[in-house]
């Protein structure tokens, strides 16, 4: 079976805003991973905002797990992959200790853990309040990779180098990869990066 990978996309924009992360998700696919891209109401303006949005990307998660087997995936290796605001909202979701059920009105169906196995934050957005909630020297840490552009102008690369720093003071291993030059959006292009995040989803 293979690993599964759920995508969050970036913003906050309207729903159904996720066009953007076909292309890396078909790329995924071609590599050998069950990819999903997932709908998050990002904001208050569009019913969403705070735990709202962590329970949406905790939903996607769970739901990943019951249909992934369908195509072929693994429901015991989900990574989350969260772009740009993604990687906030994913980041909380991964290394909070706290629960973000969603209700049974607002989600499908879910199975097992609604948290994953890996994390995958890609020029995300992940202040001291992603890092914050990480519980320290945990007995097995979650697995993480940071993946930044050098140049980006919407999410400077001292972010993900901070967030990075921070996670080994706690006791985690995440491994950073800073590409030189790009833009906003133009690791998700990168060949070499999908390359990378597949070795690391098909490792969990």
């Amino acid at each position: 079976m293979h690993p599964i990978a759920v995508l969050l996309r970036g913003g906050p924009d309207k729903p159904h805003a996720a066009d953007y992360l076909a292309t890396p998700a078909k790329a995924l696919a071609a590599r050998g991973i069950v990819a999903m891209v997932a709908d998050w109401r990002e904001s208050a303006d569009f019913a969403g905002g705070g735990r709202t949005s962590l329970r949406d990307v905790a939903c996607a998660i769970g739901v990943a797990r019951r249909v992934g087997a369908a195509y072929g995936g693994d429901p015991s290796r989900v990574t989350l992959i969260g772009h740009s605001l993604g990687g906030w909202s994913g980041g909380l979701v991964s290394l909070s200790p706290r629960s973000f059920t969603p209700a049974r009105a607002e989600c499908d169906s879910t199975s097992g853990s609604l948290r994953p196995e890996a994390f995958v934050s890609i020029e995300g957005w992940v202040p001291d309040e992603v890092s914050d909630v990480a519980p320290t020297r945990p007995a097995s840490p979650l697995p993480i990779l940071v993946i930044q552009t050098e140049a980006d102008r919407t999410v400077r690369a001292s972010v993900a180098r901070h967030f990075a720093a921070v996670l080994r003071d706690r006791g985690y291993a995440p491994r950073l990869i800073v590409l030189p030059g790009g833009d906003h959006g133009s690791a998700l292009r990168d060949a070499s990066v999908l390359d990378t995040i597949a070795d690391f989803a098909g490792t969990r």
